[in-house]
């Protein structure tokens, strides 16, 4: 290594929210802006797919939760 290789200079990227950012649970807007930008139409969707997994016994009770992830990820 007889010479330092010197990095060019890079433009800062403006902050927004895209898949990168909220897999890394980074907060780049308001919380409700992010929720109105939902489409109403997936968020009818979610909600009754929510509904015909309950009907259909396929829901874990909140309180089997931790247990469920913890037995998972072999952390007990």
């Amino acid at each position: 290594m007889n010479e330092a290789k010197l990095y060019k200079n890079q433009e800062p990227e403006p902050q927004s929210a895209n898949e990168a950012a909220m897999a890394y649970e980074s907060s780049c807007r308001n919380v409700d802006d992010f929720i109105a930008s939902l489409p109403k139409e997936m968020m009818r969707n979610l909600v009754d797919f929510a509904i015909e997994e309950q009907r259909a016994g396929h829901c874990i009770p909140n309180s089997q939760v931790d247990e469920m992830i913890n037995l998972r990820m072999r952390w007990k």
